[in-house]
């Protein structure tokens, strides 16, 4: 019950927070997650010291594979954020009611405000007080029209559990674009309609600093601790015309399928058009792309808004010539 220690779990309770800042000097973030990262970067910038701690040993490394963590770390630490990972929150101290310090594994570090940014957990409690089923990951079953156990209920959002495009294992609590789309088709089946919500690729993205990471599915580093055989296609390329200012380099790192080559996930870093990028390969690999379909795929060329070579491209592109996949009709005589 101390003053000055938050949980940011809704934009009213933000807003709150957020009339605080101007007064404050130091502030301290807990938890690797993507609203951690961006809560640190946001509070550098409005002028505070910022120490960010994290369990994990690099920057988001239940999603993110340490290749792509490190430029964003390092974004961050640019803004004069102190990124401590492996470092263990034990405990808050207060003085009058206010918190004045963070007790880590590390040490204690003073503060005038901590932001606690840990994992979402589906509030299930009323979904257990009448009885309907909840599964493995702790969130409400539905189907694929978003009907629970219960005729006549249907549930949305980060308290229910669907499949994964790739894996089809369930996952919840996922971003307000997915809980978005879920609504729209429980309440269409619920008005008497018949819609059905697919299994999901997860396109993610945000800002860590003034830097842009993002992905879709799975990267190396999830793909390895759940047996998934894959195989890696990268490429570096430039967010629009190399001589347009503004012109910034984009890192693209494809996973796919062995044999097959079809698009499995992604991890991208750098320039603008990172968002885009993502959404685009999560809706290709749902319909069973390959390295070969993005190697030949058609792109804009138009130097304020896209290079003559995407960058997705070639990535794909490096891919098929390290798995030495050619078409017999580009190959030259």
């Amino acid at each position: 019950n101390l003053e000055g220690l938050h949980y940011v779990k809704d934009i009213r309770r933000a807003m709150e927070f957020d009339k605080e800042i101007d007064s404050m000097k130091r502030a301290v973030v807990i938890g690797g997650m993507w609203l951690g990262v961006e809560m640190s970067g946001a509070l550098a910038r409005r002028g505070l010291g910022v120490d960010f701690i994290d369990e994990g040993p690099w920057l988001l490394s239940e999603l993110v594979d340490p290749d792509v963590a490190e430029p964003a770390q390092e974004a961050l630490e640019k803004l004069g954020v102190n990124v401590r990972m492996g470092t263990k929150l034990l405990g808050f101290e207060g003085s009058d009611g206010r918190v004045r310090a963070v007790s880590t594994s590390a040490g204690e570090l003073e503060c005038d405000v901590a932001v606690i940014c840990l994992h979402k957990l589906p509030n299930t409690s009323l979904a257990s007080s009448i009885g309907l089923e909840l599964g493995t990951t702790g969130a409400i079953v539905v189907d694929d029209h978003m009907r629970t156990s219960a005729p006549g209920v249907w549930g949305a959002g980060d308290v229910v559990e669907v499949p994964h495009g790739l894996s089809m294992l369930p996952i919840s609590g996922l971003t307000g674009s997915h809980a978005y789309a879920q609504g729209r088709v429980a309440g269409a089946n619920a008005a008497g309609e018949d819609r059905v919500y697919d299994p999901v690729w997860i396109p993610w993205g945000f800002m860590a600093g003034d830097y842009t990471i993002g992905g879709f599915s799975i990267g190396e580093t999830l793909a390895e601790a759940m047996g998934i055989p894959y195989v890696v296609a990268k490429g570096v390329g430039v967010s629009r015309a190399r001589y347009f200012p503004g012109a910034a380099r984009t890192h693209v790192k494809l996973l796919a399928e062995p044999g097959s080559l079809r698009l499995i996930g992604a991890q991208l870093h750098g320039g603008e058009g990172i968002k885009e990028r993502c959404d685009f390969l999560a809706f290709v690999a749902k319909r069973g792309a390959t390295l070969e379909d993005l190697a030949w795929m058609e792109n804009i060329y138009s130097p304020p808004i896209g290079a003559l070579y995407e960058p997705i491209q070639i990535a794909a592109q490096n891919g098929l010539a390290e798995q030495a996949v050619r078409r017999p009709e580009q190959v030259p005589a």
